[in-house]
């Protein structure tokens, strides 16, 4: 048989409806938690001691890890990890660079691989936007350090290795909807404050249509008059 098209879903009349969806619907899939994250896009590194890396990306117990790559000093990953972050204040983003086995079957294991290099970044000092929101973005090309705090180089020179990044603050889904909200009240006050307006609008236009009329009114009185007083003025004359 034919197809049944899927039935069409009607348009919010408004702004304020549209976000009121949003919510409900977050309710309904129950995809509300208060749990944000930090997105951190390993975009390469540059002048590794080793020819096989990946990285990780650590708040408190919380790992998330690229892919390795091999073969190359300058290896570039393009992957985007997600770490949960329950203290935004005070925790602390750890990337770190370590070198994968040689061996092509071996697994990542960051608890024993070889750390080639770390950053350590407060999530608050990227996370905090400049308008004092929790949406922070950074890119940056970092220095990595070894174990005592000292520059790593790339092996046989003086040339620093490095790690770069795009992080980005991700506000957890309740947050996200108590904005959403707040954005909703700030609508049905806007369209409150409109509807007031409009009606005392209308009541002066009400007003001064009554007005026209009185006047319109009065001037037919007077042009009336004027007639009446023509005539006797006429009549007058022809007597």
């Amino acid at each position: 048989g034919r197809a049944v098209p899927a039935p069409q879903m009607p348009m919010m009349p408004m702004m304020g409806m549209s976000m009121m969806d949003q919510i409900a619907r977050a309710l309904r899939d129950g995809d509300l938690g208060d749990q944000a994250s930090v997105e951190v896009h390993v975009m390469g590194c540059k002048n590794l001691p080793a020819t096989g890396s990946y990285v990780v990306a650590q708040v408190e117990k919380d790992v998330k890890q690229t892919g390795k790559v091999v073969g190359t000093n300058s290896p570039s990953f393009d992957e985007k990890l997600k770490v949960p972050v329950l203290q935004r204040r005070s925790d602390l983003l750890v990337i770190k660079v370590l070198e994968a086995p040689s061996d092509a079957g071996a697994k990542l294991d960051p608890a024993t691989d070889r750390v080639i290099g770390k950053v350590e970044l407060q999530v608050a000092s990227f996370g905090r936007a400049a308008d004092d929101t929790w949406s922070g973005t950074k890119q940056a090309t970092v220095d990595l350090l070894d174990e005592h705090g000292q520059p790593v180089y790339r092996t046989g020179t003086r040339v620093k290795s490095q790690v770069e990044v795009k992080l980005k603050f991700l506000e957890g889904a309740t947050k996200r909807a108590q904005v959403l909200e707040g954005q909703l009240d700030a609508v049905k006050q806007l369209q409150t404050m409109t509807d007031e307006r409009l009606k005392g609008k209308e009541k002066e236009v009400e007003s001064l249509r009554a007005d026209l009329d009185r006047k319109t009114e009065d001037l037919a009185h007077i042009v009336a008059e004027r007639n009446k007083m023509r005539e006797e003025l006429h009549r007058t004359r022809m007597n």
